[in-house]
């Protein structure tokens, strides 16, 4: 592909709900462009950018992709992003690329979550956008509804930059608000015709708008617009290019991006009113052109790793150049890093690129220490450009290898994988020393499981995950232990007497010597701390380590041949052991608080399943058009929350959590879990 300058291109990332057409809009850009010969379908198997094996085999898109095409003059980069908010990362990473993002929406539907979740991510990053109102060939297709139905929930900015003639099987052309022309779509391209009179009250009213919007981007067009009720041809394209640009105007378009009818529209609309690639905003916020600089700022914002298309890092270059050969440095960990081949990507295929300049977005491999989120700079001139932080996984699963021996794969794997998808951890559990995956949602921990067998060759089993419980106790006790045992030579002899005391809730463990007298010498009080410390962490009724008590040592016996170290430990911590259960001992849980944001039409359903979950509610805020709900809720209540949430609401609600305290379990929950300890315990006796 030729070089192009700066000011011709223009970035954009795909958004929307599942489902609203956005890779067979790009199937049907990478075809109008001349980059393929035959329009690729999603639903066939066959599309150029959904061709992962999870990708092809559930007919959805997985992972970012990026698509570069050239079109009368202008390069476009494209990062088509899925739909399911599983892989919310995706979307995050390649909005933090891009100027510009193009909101994608169904024509015959109410507003969907997908495009209430994508809207608000645009607005937290502050980023202009289109809508795309897609798929108008569908019955019930209705664009003036749907537009009105989006600035109702969305934004009253949101503007029509296209008007259809006819709407759902008839879509048959469209009318450029701007321009006041309309024209047919025909197999061989679209054919100007004569505006429809029964259209020309609401071209009209379309056109004075956008011309509005267009005017309020600065006072002298304001006050000309107020004088005249116009405004010049010049001016118009430039106030709305300005205000789309800063946010205040969202330009609405009809199209039909499955058999082309309205794309070319579209990508024209885009080369004439999105903005050109500027450089990355500064610490206040601010930004400048990206010729601006000539050093190098570049954003790692995306991997890919397969088979059939090799090991990519996806790179938006902000400033300056990246080229194969060149020594740069890795901001983000102080690394140096020498860059290799780099290329432009249509998908699955790959176009060789001489080097990335400012406002491109390309590819690169064999970058052995630059991952999602880091920077590459010029040596002399070490900058970081924003990412964006990535929310916190919300569905676990422990997971364990299938087959012996194959832990070190297993963790090898995850690793690798993690390096392409930053939306899910793995941790060992320090206490119930589980594996545990964390993901966005199930189906987000379905396809890394499949990407680890179909990679790495590890299957793995699944189980619920251990809740981390605690022992402690609410009344004083005390008990006396002797250890003796005589085997012939030298013996083994240790008495403690050991007093227990609760104390305040997270004010941990305290042991106190108070032996006095020499009854117990001073160089085995440290063995009876030790053996009372590991009885505490293996616990005493149910497995969960002990906390929050303080253990006295005031009394026991010695002998002067037999005594050591090894006794005092072990009579420490059975004279625990036998007075733990006479204090009066409790099981606690963890207890998060959480925070969930709710449309008020599902708050019944949310609280009554709130109340299921033994959930405490502290407190409720109006935000808009959502509430926001304040609970304490155990953990163990909400390993499946964020799924069953998704359903309760149809994905419209979405929640937060944080850890805040211990508290002590119901008793008859407690009582179940003691019994499934013991019965475990059993068992493996």
């Amino acid at each position: 592909m030729k070089k192009v300058a700066t000011d011709k291109i223009r970035n954009f990332a795909l958004l929307g709900h599942q489902d609203t057409g956005k890779t067979s809009f790009l199937e049907a850009v990478l075809f109008l462009s001349g980059q393929a010969s035959r329009l690729a379908r999603v639903d066939e198997g066959n599309s150029n950018l959904d061709f992962t094996p999870e990708e092809v085999e559930r007919r959805l898109t997985v992972k970012a992709k990026l698509l570069a095409v050239d079109w009368k003059g202008h390069r476009f980069h494209f990062v088509d992003t899925p739909g399911y908010d599983d892989f919310v990362a995706e979307r995050l990473s390649a909005v933090a690329a891009v100027e510009t993002a193009l909101l994608f929406v169904k024509s015959d539907t109410d507003v969907e979550p997908g495009a209430e979740r994508a809207w608000r991510l645009l607005d937290r990053l502050d980023k202009p956008r289109f809508v795309v109102v897609n798929k108008m060939d569908k019955e019930h297709a209705d664009f003036a509804k749907v537009v009105g139905k989006l600035q109702q929930r969305l934004s009253p900015k949101i503007v029509p930059l296209f008007l259809p003639l006819g709407d759902g099987a008839p879509f048959r052309g469209l009318v450029s608000v701007v321009d006041g022309k309309a024209f047919l779509f025909e197999k061989d391209g679209v054919r100007d015709t004569e505006l429809p009179g029964a259209m020309s009250g609401a071209v009209a009213a379309a056109r004075e708008a956008l011309m509005n919007a267009a005017a309020e981007t600065s006072d002298a067009l304001v006050e000309k617009f107020l004088d005249t009720g116009e405004l010049s041809d010049e001016e118009f394209h430039t106030g709305l290019a300005k205000g789309i640009a800063s946010g205040t105007v969202v330009p609405a378009v009809p199209l039909c991006g499955g058999d082309l009818r309205g794309v070319a529209s579209l990508l024209e609309a885009l080369a004439r009113f999105a903005p050109a690639p500027m450089g990355p905003p500064s610490s206040d916020g601010a930004t400048a052109s990206a010729a601006a600089t000539q050093w190098l700022q570049a954003l790692a914002f995306g991997a890919l790793s397969e088979s059939n298309v090799g090991d990519y890092v996806f790179v938006r270059v902000w400033s300056g150049k990246l080229a194969p050969g060149m020594d740069v440095l890795n901001a983000s960990n102080g690394e140096s890093e020498r860059v290799g081949p780099l290329f432009l990507l249509q998908g699955k295929q790959r176009l060789d690129a001489e080097e990335l300049s400012a406002g491109e977005i390309g590819a690169a491999v064999k970058l052995r220490n630059t991952r999602v989120g880091h920077t590459l700079c010029d040596r002399n001139h070490k900058t970081l450009v924003p990412f964006p932080a990535l929310p916190e996984p919300l569905t676990f699963v422990a997971i364990k290898s299938r087959s012996k021996g194959d832990e070190d794969k297993l963790a090898g794997g995850l690793q690798r994988l993690h390096e392409e998808d930053l939306g899910f951890k793995v941790m060992v559990h320090p206490e119930t020393h589980q594996t545990l995956l964390m993901t966005q949602g199930d189906s987000h921990a379905a396809i890394v499981l499949a990407k680890l067998k179909r990679k790495f060759n590890v299957e793995v089993d699944t189980e619920p995950p251990k809740t981390p419980y605690r022992e402690t106790i609410k009344g004083k006790a005390d008990e006396r232990y002797r250890h003796k045992k005589q085997t012939g030579g030298r013996g083994q002899f240790g008495e403690v007497h050991l007093v227990l005391e609760p104390r305040p809730r997270g004010a941990n463990f305290e042991f106190v010597d108070g032996v006095v007298g020499g009854v117990i010498p001073n160089r085995f009080i440290p063995a009876v701390e030790k053996g009372v410390r590991e009885a505490m962490q293996e616990g005493v009724m149910a497995g969960y380590p002990v906390v929050d008590l303080r253990v006295t040592v005031d009394d026991g016996k010695h002998h002067d041949v037999d005594s050591s170290e090894a006794a005092f430990k072990i009579a420490g911590a059975q004279a625990f052991k036998l007075a733990f259960p006479k204090a009066k001992p409790v099981l606690l849980e963890p207890i998060y608080k959480v925070t969930v944001r709710v449309p008020e039409d599902y708050m019944g359903h949310v609280m009554g399943d709130m109340s299921s979950r033994r959930g405490r509610i502290l407190g409720m805020d109006q935000e808009g058009h959502e509430q926001v709900l304040r609970a304490e809720v155990p953990l163990a209540q909400l390993y499946d929350y964020a799924m069953v949430l998704r359903a309760l609401t149809q994905a419209r609600a979405g929640h937060t959590r944080e850890f805040s305290h211990y508290e002590e379990v119901p008793r008859e929950i407690a009582e179940g879990i003691i019994a499934g300890h013991k019965a475990a315990a059993q068992a493996e006796a």
